[in-house]
């Protein structure tokens, strides 16, 4: 073997051992981010479900009940019905739901709703 061969095999052999440490460490970050990322994950379901108990728990229909004297709620009565021919005009709340832009003077432009101008005959 010559002496060229030689150092060419050690730095080659060299080369290869740095690549193989840095892999290695790479792998090394990337296995504890993952396991980071798991860990959050985990603790975002766990508060996914601890905030679907206190809504469920918070919408009971017992707690309602329990809850409503003191928000002055009141069961709904006949008199608080309406017959169909009550309701407004589909054309005059047809364009209640829609965002359009307005321009104001100063160049900015913000989101507004129309509003319908009355209401099953009542002025609002």
């Amino acid at each position: 073997m010559t002496g060229r061969n030689l150092v060419f095999l050690v730095l080659l052999l060299l080369g290869t051992a740095w690549s193989t440490f840095h892999l290695k460490y790479a792998v090394v970050r990337l296995e504890r981010h993952a396991h980071g990322l798991e860990r959050e994950i985990a603790r975002t379901v766990d508060e996914i479900r601890t905030l679907e108990t206190d809504l469920a728990l918070r919408t009971h229909p017992d707690r309602i009940v329990a809850v409503a004297p003191k928000l002055d709620m009141v069961p709904v009565t006949v008199r608080q019905l309406v017959s169909a021919s009550t309701l407004p005009d589909h054309a005059r709340v047809a364009y209640a739901d829609r965002m359009l832009a307005v321009l104001l003077p100063s160049g900015a432009e913000v989101p507004a709703r129309l509003k319908p101008l009355a209401l099953g005959g009542l002025p609002r």
